[in-house]
């Protein structure tokens, strides 16, 4: 779900990406968007008094050639202020949709996922222990469990989390860490081992003490770090850069912000490699 400051009520967002050469820019809010660029996505949002989100209309670039767009909707349903219901649509006709049903304490009880044609797809259940979930199941139109996550905790954080498949064999762990250092900056991190207790993989994040990531990295099997991810905040805790390392495709990304007065964004500059390629717009319409 989209988290906006403000009244919001109506929001529009468009990206924009490079199809011709163009000169590196450094000075954020400078760029104008001319003929280098092309619209790939516009998405136009509206939402209730409450800031639930109501629908959410997309369309996107499928033939740069003819300038084709494919259109679609994801429209809302609220009880209570809970959500009920996500109904899609796609260029004009019924797609999937998903239904959301509670316990009294207001506790997810499950959801189902159906089809293009309303026949149910899976279900995914939860079960709790206070206000923690500890079990996860996923079954199939039968009803019939196919999946499952079962989640341990330690001084109310999750320690382990175990998948199962749908032979009930634990195919894959992950085991969770938590500590603060020295700075007074947090320290969080997990392993991912499969069923024979050989590493997969990981992944580590570093976080301020007002719970801001400040570095996050990926590791593979061999430990090597596949991914890293830098970020920077301004006073009023708004991400105002991200930089984004993948080693496996040798490219460095760094995304800038810029902010309205209600410290929403309103412009996300992508440099790959220190060039600029792609631009996301957004305007808001606020209520009294």
């Amino acid at each position: 779900m989209l988290k906006l400051n403000g009244n919001v009520i109506g929001m529009k967002e468009q990206k924009y990406v490079l199809t011709k050469d163009t000169a590196i820019y450094n000075t954020i809010g400078t760029i104008k968007l001319d003929d280098k660029f092309i619209i790939v996505r516009s998405e136009e949002a509206t939402f209730d008094i409450n800031g639930n989100i109501l629908n959410l209309k997309t369309s996107s670039l499928v033939d740069v050639k003819r300038n084709k767009m494919k259109d679609s909707m994801r429209v809302f349903y609220y009880k209570n202020d809970k959500l009920i219901g996500i109904r899609n649509i796609s260029e004009n006709k019924p797609a999937d949709s998903f239904e959301f049903h509670y316990l009294r304490k207001g506790l997810l009880d499950y959801y189902r996922s159906f089809d293009v044609n309303g026949g149910v797809d899976y279900k995914m259940t939860y079960v709790y222990k206070g206000k923690k979930v500890f079990t996860i199941r996923k079954k199939d139109k039968g009803n019939f469990a196919i999946a499952m996550i079962k989640l341990k905790y330690k001084e109310d954080r999750i320690s382990e989390w175990e998948y199962y498949d749908k032979e009930f064999r634990n195919t894959e762990t992950r085991r969770f860490s938590y500590k603060e250092n020295k700075d007074g900056n947090f320290d969080e991190s997990y392993a991912v081992v499969d069923g024979n207790g050989t590493l997969r993989g990981g992944m580590t994040l570093l976080k301020d003490p007002s719970g801001n990531i400040l570095e996050q990295s990926v590791v593979d099997s061999g430990r090597t770090v596949t991914a890293y991810f830098q970020y920077q905040y301004d006073t009023h805790q708004n991400k105002i850069k991200e930089k984004i390392y993948l080693g496996l495709e040798q490219a460095n990304v760094e995304n800038r912000y810029t902010y309205d007065t209600h410290d929403n964004w309103t412009r996300k500059e992508i440099f790959t490699n220190d060039v600029l390629t792609a631009i996301v717009t957004r305007s808001y319409n606020y209520g009294e």
